[in-house]
């Protein structure tokens, strides 16, 4: 699992509960935005001009995680395979605009619940979108355990 990073939003006002439903509109209606938000160079760019259809290497959903009814923010499912490349991850998101100090425990426990529940993945990033870089997401050092996948 890669920490692909932090895409941050500083600056902007008005971010509130309805955040959510606006990067879920903005990546059903071209999924292929995640790939902006993954390091340079990591995997493969798309092409994302004026006339491009935004879905040509990924298709998006909120998946819900079954067993304590977690939802996802998000899931990029690379259209040249379901088990994603190490050029073309499946990307998990969360969008998180406020302060949580149990988010990182909350993320890993959401990520690896959806591992279990798609085994047939092989390459996965995780994307975290916040409003700036500042936010108390927990402690500033994983867990040990936690600490060999960030």
């Amino acid at each position: 699992m890669a920490w692909a990073g932090w895409a941050g939003l500083a600056g902007v006002s008005g971010w509130g509960l309805k955040t959510d439903h606006w990067f879920y509109g903005l990546f059903q209606s071209a999924p292929d935005l995640i790939a902006l938000l993954l390091p340079p160079g990591a995997f493969a760019a798309p092409e994302l001009g004026p006339g491009a259809p935004g879905d040509v290497l990924y298709r998006f959903e909120a998946p819900e995680l079954k067993a304590a009814n977690h939802r996802l923010d998000g899931a990029f499912w690379p259209k040249n395979g379901e088990a994603g490349t190490p050029e073309q991850p499946v990307v998990l998101l969360e969008v998180q605009m406020f302060r949580d100090p149990c988010f990182q425990h909350r993320l890993a426990a959401q990520s690896f619940r959806f591992l279990q529940q798609h085994p047939h993945i092989e390459h996965v990033a995780l994307v975290v979108i916040t409003p700036h870089s500042r936010l108390r997401l927990g402690p500033a050092r994983p867990p040990l355990p936690l600490a060999l996948f960030w």
